[in-house]
């Protein structure tokens, strides 16, 4: 073989090996943006087509937690840097490929403006409470028609379709402006809920702006050709000196006075029931806090509007240990009053559950976005 020759063998070897290493350089990046952590932070089911990148607060090299796939469920990283405590934040959300687009030009303030979801999100420093929640990305997003969100108040809203328990599509701290999500066309009735952690129950409470007749807000139009753009403002629904709120459903406190760690059964379904921040087994001497949401009840002129009491019949809802468990009694519950449920009993297999007969109001007024965008 002539040098000539040779020297073209050789060169082409090395721009092979150098192909491979670069194809397997990226697969093994791609392999860890994406990797699901058993010790993670949350759990996020991303129900739309789009793989999307993770960030707590604002996109910046500190605050990544890492990718879920389209329509994956993945554990995302828990950075002991970001999570110190247990605390409420925004999960900020952007497609993989503006991630891979800007971050390699260290461009993450073009990522602020580009976000494919933001969600109000929850960290538990209780990592046994951590898989009660799973948060979803909603299958309505990555179209190519937008929703422009301005939240002009100083709370904390989450815009949600289809009822007041519907599924969220973006979340907007307070005072924020200009939020663009993009979505699928079609037909949006929207909810704008008041979102707040409570640090004296470590629950999350929920309130709504109501009507008049007291069911709630909620705007409504269509996205097509025709209409490719539409926007929200909170100031919509928001006046300080009117602002009528109603809490989206009852609290119930669990006051375990057993020796036994008791859960709450909803249904007949073996699976307990968790707090909104995930929690579920109230210790023997402690309390926990739960949510009776409202049911539908549509008339001929609101599709949307929701009873304010619910009726839970005998048996309907169990609570006791895994070994045993106990029926609770019936009672009629009120939107935006707190019952306390008492169990009481010195061993697991012999346990009184009773109703206090203290009902005391909720106050509904939303706490102050203390939610920071790094």
């Amino acid at each position: 073989m002539s040098k000539k020759n040779l020297f073209i063998v050789i060169t082409l070897t090395v721009m092979i090996a150098m192909l491979v290493s670069c194809h397997w350089a990226e697969k093994e990046a791609e392999t860890q943006l994406f990797q699901s952590y058993t010790d993670y932070s949350i759990l996020v089911k991303n129900d739309s087509t789009t793989n999307i990148v993770c960030f707590v607060g604002s996109p910046t090299p500190g605050n990544f937690i890492g990718g879920v796939r389209a329509s994956a469920l993945s554990g995302l990283k828990n950075d002991k840097a970001i999570f110190t405590k247990t605390t409420d934040f925004v999960l900020f959300c952007v497609t993989e490929a503006d991630y891979l687009k800007y971050s390699v030009l260290n461009d993450y303030n073009s990522l602020k403006e580009r976000p494919f979801a933001r969600l109000y999100a929850y960290y538990n420093e209780d990592a046994s409470n951590r898989g009660n929640i799973v948060y979803h990305i909603s299958s309505h997003l990555g179209g190519q028609y937008k929703i422009v969100l301005n939240n002009s108040t100083p709370y904390n809203v989450e815009f949600r379709k289809d009822g007041l328990y519907g599924e969220p599509l973006c979340f907007v701290a307070g005072n924020t402006l200009k939020t663009t999500i993009y979505v699928d066309a079609g037909n949006y009735d929207i909810f704008p809920v008041f979102r707040s952690f409570d640090k004296s129950s470590s629950e999350i409470l929920t309130t709504y702006p109501k009507t008049e007749k007291g069911n709630p807000q909620y705007i409504n139009f269509s996205l097509d050709t025709a209409t490719t753009e539409y926007e929200i403002d909170t100031s919509d629904f928001y006046d300080p000196d009117s602002f009528t709120l109603a809490l989206s459903c009852a609290y119930i406190t669990i006051q375990n006075n057993s020796r036994s760690a008791v859960a709450l059964y909803k249904g007949n379904g073996a699976t307990a029931t968790p707090t909104s921040t995930g929690g579920i087994y109230v210790n023997s001497g402690k309390t926990m806090l739960y949510e009776a949401e409202m049911n539908r009840a549509p008339t001929a002129q609101d599709g949307y509007a929701y009873s304010s009491t619910y009726e839970l019949a005998e048996g309907v809802w169990r609570v006791g240990p895994t070994q045993k468990k106990y029926d609770v009694p019936a009672i009629t519950f009120e939107a935006g009053y707190m019952y306390t449920l008492i169990v009481t009993g010195n061993s697991y297999d012999a346990l009184e559950v009773t109703w206090s007969n203290e009902v005391v109001p909720v106050d509904a007024a939303p706490k102050v976005s203390e939610i920071t965008l790094k």
